[in-house]
């Protein structure tokens, strides 16, 4: 099954600053062509055949938030291991998804502290990460505020807190188990809506 998110308001990770040679950070897109982001099934029965859905960003906002376990949060002590297993929300943010055994492996070894494997045959396990350094005054800087859920895609709602940082490289992470979802196809962070490539 194939999902596509369609709404021109959506920025790419390339508009803020992922690399160079892109757009500028407060540039947006014109017009955003369809995203095709290719999604786990969600349930057996999605194995009917290939299928393309488009998912508005509107239907995405509206869809109630899903219930989700609390949160973890872990520390990362190889940053540039997470920025592997993460699509880029622009140079200090970047989306987790979680989908198969073989990706829980790849992040347990990174971040033993996550524990055991959720099953990920009823959804997944999404995560924010940051990598904007140690915050002098010693709050957490990122903060999974709920994922809405439509059709098995997601719209991951999240806070980031500004401030100082000690420019010490370090890695932060909060996970949350999602029932119902296949994909986050946007990510909402402070009020400006990203679409994860």
């Amino acid at each position: 099954m194939h999902k596509h998110v369609q709404d021109a308001s959506l920025r790419t990770a390339c508009t803020l600053g992922k690399d160079a040679g892109h757009a500028s950070p407060h540039k947006r897109c014109p017009r955003l062509p369809l995203l095709a982001a290719a999604t786990a099934c969600l349930l057996s029965a999605c194995h009917l055949g290939p299928r393309e859905k488009t998912v508005r960003l509107a239907d995405l906002e509206h869809a109630p938030p899903a219930v989700l376990a609390r949160p973890q949060r872990v520390g990362i002590s190889d940053p540039e291991a997470l920025r592997e297993l993460c699509s880029p929300l622009g140079p200090r943010l970047g989306l987790l998804q979680v989908r198969s055994v073989a990706d829980w492996n790849r992040l347990a070894r990174i971040a033993p502290a996550l524990g055991r494997c959720p099953d990920l045959r009823c959804g997944i396990v999404i995560g924010l990460a940051c990598w904007a350094g140690t915050p002098l005054d010693g709050r957490w800087s990122i903060h999974i505020a709920a994922v809405r859920v439509h059709d098995g895609a997601g719209l991951l709602q999240a806070e980031f807190q500004g401030g100082t940082f000690q420019p010490d490289g370090t890695a932060v992470l909060e996970t949350a188990y999602v029932p119902g979802l296949a994909a986050v196809l946007a990510a909402e962070v402070n009020g400006t809506t990203f679409c994860p490539e």
